[in-house]
């Protein structure tokens, strides 16, 4: 996580729910962004996102649930909220493309990202996630 933290430029913190998922830190800083600017994202993005992770610790799967429709936002785990549009992708995968290291389109179409849905909510995503601090 430390690497995540470097290469992002932006703190990233585990709370005491941490579900041993690599991917915590990324919706960890979503969570606080929401936090932060919630309602800004919510009058842009007017959608809930379900993120299946797959290949999590000991082969593990888990759901979050993003809500970036409602009040000011939230982030939830294993929550059976309906959803808008739902990403499928590995825990590591989530990962790089956090960082940077992996470009969206290239995991979607090599299927490393797979989405269900609306294909224009999903470009929504973009908005609500960190964003990799830019290499000189």
């Amino acid at each position: 996580m430390d690497s995540l933290k470097k290469c992002t430029g932006v703190r990233m913190y585990h709370t005491a729910s941490s579900t041993g998922f690599k991917c915590d830190a990324v919706f960890d800083e979503i969570e606080r962004n929401l936090e932060k600017d919630g309602a800004k994202y919510v009058s842009k993005v007017k959608s809930v996102f379900a993120f299946d992770i797959l290949d999590g610790p000991g082969g593990k799967k888990g759901k979050w649930i993003v809500d970036v429709k409602n009040g000011n936002g939230s982030v939830e785990y294993g929550s059976k909220k309906k959803a808008d549009c739902t990403i499928t992708v590995k825990d590591g995968d989530l990962i790089d493309l956090a960082l940077g290291k992996l470009q969206p389109q290239s995991a979607f179409f090599s299927g490393k990202l797979k989405i269900a849905g609306n294909m224009a909510t999903a470009m929504k995503l973009q908005q609500i996630l960190p964003k990799p601090k830019a290499k000189l």
